[in-house]
Parts: structure tokens; C-alpha cells; sequence
């Protein structure tokens, strides 16, 4: 699977770990752009790959996943 447009699925990686653009990320996570990438700068998001290029950035989902996580953790203690 390869949607490279604006925002849809890559695809998988060569281990088959699940890729997700920005459109689908701030969807799964709620948050805007710049948030997202504001967290980045302060390490506190997953940092992105560059799969096709310097241009095209993807996050593997089970990072996102586990980072959704950790918040949901957090907010039932």
C-alpha cells in the first residue's frame, strides 16, 4: 500500500510496522500541526521517519500508539 498524498497511509515498513502521515496522526492523536511538531522539538512526541525522502514524513503507529497510551496511563492515576 502506498498513498503518498497529503497525508494518507504509506503503507507498512519492510517488518511490517504500520506508517501514518500527518493527516491521519493528528487525527489519531487530536492535535494540530504545530502542536505536534512543538512536542517533537521538545522530545516529547515520537520523531518522524523520512521514508521516501527528506520531505515525506511518516510515524510508525505502534510509537503512536504507545504515546497515546502514556497519556490515557497518566490521566487514570
Amino acid at each position: 500500500m502506498l498513498k503518498t498524498r497529503k497525508g494518507d497511509i504509506i503503507g507498512n515498513t519492510p517488518g511490517g510496522e504500520r506508517l501514518v502521515r500527518m493527516r491521519e496522526l493528528q487525527t489519531l492523536v487530536g492535535l494540530g500541526r504545530s502542536t505536534i511538531h512543538r512536542l517533537i522539538a521538545k522530545g516529547r512526541f515520537p520523531e518522524p521517519l523520512h521514508p521516501l525522502g527528506n520531505h515525506i514524513a511518516a510515524w510508525r503507529y505502534s510509537e503512536v500508539s504507545a504515546w497515546i497510551s502514556d497519556r490515557c496511563d497518566g490521566r487514570a492515576a
